[in-house]
């Protein structure tokens, strides 16, 4: 996601045309989004950080807890479940996933450019 411009960037030039980076930063929210993207889970406990703003997507296999955390805090988002989870993250969030038999996982991304480099 590209970054709200300064407010004190001038958003428009002397013929009336709107200027970068008000342009970039308005283009994103006319982009379609990334598509989902499969994340490979690793051996329990798995971690995963997301490098943007989005959605983990986790159904599945036999999950005994999720937790996210957001810089020095934690919260358990799911003791023990059964039941597929979404859960909202920002940039850097840590979504940790407690598991015996394997679940699937994906990040949605809310908007802008895929970020995963695949």
């Amino acid at each position: 996601m590209q970054p709200f411009p300064s407010v004190l960037q001038d958003f428009v030039d002397q013929f009336k045309r709107l200027k970068n980076p008000w342009v970039q930063y308005l283009q994103q929210f006319t982009i379609a989004p990334p598509a989902f993207i499969d994340i490979t889970v690793g051996i329990s406990p798995f971690e995963y950080q997301s490098a943007e703003p989005g959605n983990i997507f986790i159904s599945g296999g036999t999950v005994s807890g999720i937790t996210l955390t957001r810089g020095t805090d934690t919260i358990t988002v799911a003791p023990n479940t059964a039941e597929p989870r979404l859960i909202h993250v920002a940039v850097a969030d840590i979504v940790e996933v407690t598991y015996s038999v394997l679940p699937t996982i994906k990040f949605i991304p809310s908007y802008g450019v895929d970020t995963h480099n695949r």
